[in-house]
């Protein structure tokens, strides 16, 4: 991301300057669809968090294997048979997906997304994907996110024992 504004990091930025360079790059994007696929408690957490937060970005179906979730609006957001995903990725242009899914239906989920066009993807399923190279794939991995802050929160704690902080 290019932004404009004079300042660097060591000597700091106008934040007017930078908070409209910001403002800019992102207000003049186009809207962009996301597709959420499993809502499971992982699903539906992130339909919670994310709802009305994205102007330019926006949650508009979700999909699911269980019967009982098909068919129900959560969050603004309604969720359609897994069947349906493409049909509906085409129908409501959608270009991003989120994978929610057990670790056994990623990888066939992200293959689904792929096949149906969608260019971006964010998996929450604790395993790797393969995606074509014109795919984006951000990983999220919550555990190793958590261990990594353990980590530092555990080396911190030390050095301020130890009298270096």
């Amino acid at each position: 991301m290019a932004v404009a504004g004079m300042g660097n990091p060591n000597r700091g930025y106008s934040v007017i300057e930078l908070t409209e360079s910001i403002e800019a790059f992102f207000g003049n994007q186009e809207p962009l669809n996301v597709a959420l696929v499993g809502l499971g408690n992982i699903g539906r957490a992130i339909l919670a968090y994310f709802h009305g937060r994205r102007p330019n970005l926006s949650i508009v179906a979700a999909f699911d294997i269980d019967p009982n979730r098909v068919d129900c609006v959560i969050h603004g957001c309604r969720c359609y048979p897994l069947e349906a995903l493409g049909e509906k990725i085409q129908q409501q242009n959608i270009g991003v997906g989120i994978i929610a899914v057990p670790v056994s239906a990623a990888q066939e989920t992200a293959d689904a997304l792929v096949q149906h066009g969608v260019q971006g993807i964010v998996n929450f399923a604790p395993i790797p994907l393969r995606v074509p190279q014109n795919v984006y794939l951000e990983q999220v991995d919550i555990t190793t996110s958590l261990e990594k802050a353990a980590y530092f929160a555990r080396q911190n704690a030390q050095a301020v024992q130890a009298g270096r902080y």
